[in-house]
């Protein structure tokens, strides 16, 4: 296993077949979130900590792994700080959340960052970010819809809006959190 840091909030591990193998773990059951998957992504962490000082106490991580199980496999992983003042944050999500509600789908997390950039701090509202049968869908409770109008076309160069095929209820059941609040703003923050 070789790792490396490629920026304060992101690593990237290599991972060779053999040390697949000897993990009992495969690119299709790392993706499932077995546990002998598990073990290893822990692992690679605590490596990550001890090696290139990547704390990852206090922090969302999220994690992209690409490869085969002929030749292993490269895992990124990014920190992401949890947002400060949560539960404030969850109330004003739930309040939003009975007015406008809206789901797009990213196909990989680089598309979502290029959509920050672009909107930067036009976006007024809350947001999260999930990862759901390897898609990023980001949900959106703008503060106000008119203006939220004006950026949704920026929106839609890089995702697709997600209009009845796949409801917030099923992201949030089955996907993974990435994000709980503020999502837009953490991503510009950190990833632009």
């Amino acid at each position: 296993m070789r790792i490396e840091r490629i920026s304060d909030n992101k690593i990237k591990a290599y991972i060779s077949q053999e040390e697949l193998k000897s993990w009992n773990v495969s690119i299709k059951n790392f993706a499932e979130k077995t546990p002998e998957a598990q073990k290893l992504f822990w692992h690679v962490v605590r490596e990550a900590q001890r090696c290139v000082d990547f704390p990852a106490d206090h922090s969302q991580l999220l994690v992209e792994a690409t490869g085969s199980d002929n030749t292993g496999f490269e895992m990124t992983i990014s920190r992401l700080p949890i947002p400060k003042k949560t539960v404030e944050k969850k109330t004003k999500t739930e309040d939003i959340h009975k007015t406008e509600v809206f789901v797009y789908q990213f196909v990989d997390f680089e598309n979502i960052c290029m959509f920050a950039s672009k909107v930067g701090q036009r976006y007024k509202g809350q947001s999260s970010l999930y990862k759901y049968d390897n898609k990023y869908f980001l949900i959106l409770y703008p503060e106000n819809c008119n203006i939220f109008d004006g950026i949704e076309h920026i929106i839609l160069e890089y995702g697709k809006k997600c209009v009845n095929d796949i409801s917030v209820e099923l992201i949030k059941e089955r996907g993974i959190q990435l994000i709980s609040n503020d999502a837009v703003d953490i991503i510009l923050r950190h990833f632009k």
